[in-house]
């Protein structure tokens, strides 16, 4: 046989697992298998020690049998009566390898406004009624589920739960969307929460449409964080998935949760969460809520870096294991009702050995309401808040009493902390200092670790710029009223300190933690105001170059001895049209954290010695 056929029949397996989507790794295992077998032919052939078909047969089988190393673990597809996954085609066994040893494609998302209109041409039966009002439930296909059931599952089953105080308007939509688009076969159950609803959440939806949903009714008002471990306590999935009462899953939503939790058992995921209509029951995909951060007020914002690394979560909507629910110590059952525990849960799981993602292809619309449906108690909040800085924050939490000074009186109501702490020794939790620097870029960009501090002066004179409302005598001006305005520089005064922020693209004043904004639309006179930061907000990008502060085309300036700030066509006499300005740089303002003093590191020796007394004892 000539040789040239001879080295093309021992490529045949490598050329074949390329053209079927084989993983990149097993290709490179084939080719070297195949390139050696070429290597050593002409020895065979000139030893004449084994016909070449049974050469052939030899190295072929060392090929598959790398490839059934590979395979092993692939299940997927379909199940047997007893729930057992059988296998899938040979082709899908290679398409799930790759997506396995690779990356896994993001899940396709689904254009439901357009499937709709196609659907109601077809006579589609769902209605678009408003409230919790269905006029038939749309049966739900397995096909419809290509992205998910072609996923490997090492998790199984998923337990959603839905805590709920008066969710009656939307309960039914919910339990709807949540069924329309989670394959079947995962969904092991909806657990109801009903945090003492009147009338109860039971009569709120038609039972025969859900028959997997479970009802656990709090008849006093127990409160969202006492619910919620009721509700994930109860769970019998791998998986178990908080959501709120009022949201819309997109087709396929479960299949990243799985996938990222299936990487790292300690994981914890969030899906993106855009604006949910609760009229239209539609998604607006424009408006989009990613991940969380707080200050050192423990109040907390949406925000964006363009990473999968999540600081803090929202704490409404979230998966994560049974096993590290159980094990991470669930939620704080020692706070009250409502408010703080999705910080301490945050910073807890990065702590104690978590880690916290979002899953950008899992997509829940959310229904966000202008004002809470039920009272909220501020004070309980902050003692909530107070409870988890003492736990957690370390030496930190002195940052949090100056910047809150009347949050060291929650202290003394914030209950026994010893069932935390236990938690922390026996996972071994770092110090609040680790989640600092690993968060260290979030925590400079929200000015928490400003880099250095700054006045902003008028080129040639001895005025530099402040909120309005320290010169015009404002208390708690409105929001469109929060200007600019001048006065004279000094240095002591917080209130005319500024630092960049959002990687040098936004100022933030020191004091009221608000940004530069130029009030859209920005025109020629128009008034430049501080403003809630976002980091999202074109309004707030400006740049500082040749002593002019540009938005857009404009610059800030005065006219006329103006008091206030506006936008005006940059001038080619900037000194004269009040629009250059001069840096002043100021120590930063954030100084090292406090030191612990020498009586209290000597009772920290103290408690240390007698600790070890015990364990002698």
């Amino acid at each position: 046989m000539k040789k040239a056929l001879r080295f093309a029949l021992l490529l045949v397996i490598p050329v074949a697992s390329v053209l079927l989507g084989a993983s990149l790794s097993y290709s490179y295992i084939a080719v070297g298998v195949s390139v050696i077998a070429i290597l050593i032919d002409p020895l065979r052939v000139e030893s004449k020690a084994l016909p070449f078909f049974v050469y052939l047969l030899l190295v072929s089988a060392i090929q598959l049998g790398f490839l059934l190393l590979y395979m092993n673990p692939i299940t997927g597809g379909t199940s047997t009566s007893d729930g057992s996954p059988t296998p899938a085609p040979f082709s899908q066994r290679l398409m799930k390898l790759r997506a396995r040893r690779e990356k896994l494609p993001p899940v396709k998302v689904v254009d439901q406004q357009q499937k709709q209109k196609q659907q109601n041409k077809q006579g589609g039966d769902v209605s678009a009624a408003k409230g919790g009002q269905m006029a038939k439930l749309r049966m739900v296909s397995p096909e419809r589920f290509e992205n998910s059931t072609d996923m490997v599952h090492d998790l199984r089953m998923v337990s959603v739960i839905l805590a709920a105080h008066n969710e009656q308007q939307y309960c039914e939509r919910t339990l709807a969307s949540i069924y329309d688009a989670t394959p079947p076969d995962i969904l092991k159950e909806i657990i109801i929460v009903d945090d003492g609803s009147d009338p109860p959440m039971s009569t709120a939806y038609n039972h025969t449409r859900f028959p997997n949903v479970k009802i656990i009714r709090n008849e006093e008002r127990e409160g969202l964080i006492r619910s919620k471990l009721i509700g994930g306590d109860a769970a019998e999935g791998d998986l178990i998935v908080f959501l709120d009462a009022h949201v819309k899953p997109d087709p396929g939503w479960t299949a990243p949760l799985i996938r990222h939790t299936n990487t790292n058992y300690k994981r914890v995921v969030v899906p993106l969460i855009p604006i949910l209509n609760g009229e239209t029951w539609e998604i607006n995909r424009a408006a989009v809520g990613v991940k969380m951060m707080f200050d050192w007020t423990l109040q907390f914002q949406w925000f964006e870096d363009h990473n999968d690394l999540v600081p803090c979560m929202s704490g409404g909507l979230l998966a994560m294991t049974k096993r590290w629910w159980e094990e991470s110590g669930k939620l704080d059952d020692g706070m009250y009702e409502w408010g703080g525990e999705n910080i301490e849960q945050s910073i807890r799981i990065w702590l104690c050995g978590g880690e916290i993602y979002v899953a950008r292809d899992s997509i829940v619309g959310h229904v966000f309401r202008e004002k809470f449906p039920y009272k909220i108690d501020n004070e309980k909040i902050m003692v909530n808040k107070a409870r988890a800085v003492e736990v957690w924050w370390d030496e930190y939490k002195e940052k949090f009493y100056q910047h809150y000074p009347s949050g060291r009186k929650f202290k003394d109501r914030m209950g026994n902390t010893t069932e935390r702490e236990t938690i922390k020794e026996r996972l071994n939790c770092k110090p609040f200092s680790w989640y600092v620097e690993k968060f260290h870029d979030v925590f400079v960009d929200r000015g928490m670790l400003p880099m250095n501090t700054f006045l902003i002066q008028k080129a040639g004179t001895d005025q530099c710029l402040i909120p309005s409302q320290h010169v015009l005598n404002q208390r708690n001006p409105p929001l469109s009223r929060d200007r600019l305005a001048y006065t004279t520089c000094d240095k002591e005064s917080k209130a005319q300190r500024f630092q960049w922020r959002n990687q040098g693209r936004t100022l933030q004043n020191v004091e009221s933690k608000k940004c530069f904004d130029a009030a859209n639309p920005p025109s020629e006179g128009h008034e430049t105001i501080l403003f809630l930061c976002e980091g999202t907000n074109h309004n707030q990008v400006w740049e500082h170059t040749n002593g002019r502060l540009t938005h857009s085309s404009f610059c800030a300036g005065t006219k006329n001895d103006q008091l206030t700030l506006h936008l005006w066509h940059c001038s080619d006499k900037p000194a004269e049209e009040g629009q250059l300005f001069k840096f002043v740089d100021y120590k930063a303002e954030f100084q090292n954290v406090p030191k612990k003093k020498k009586k209290d590191k000597d009772k920290d020796k103290d408690k240390d010695k007698d600790k070890e007394k015990d364990k002698r004892q």
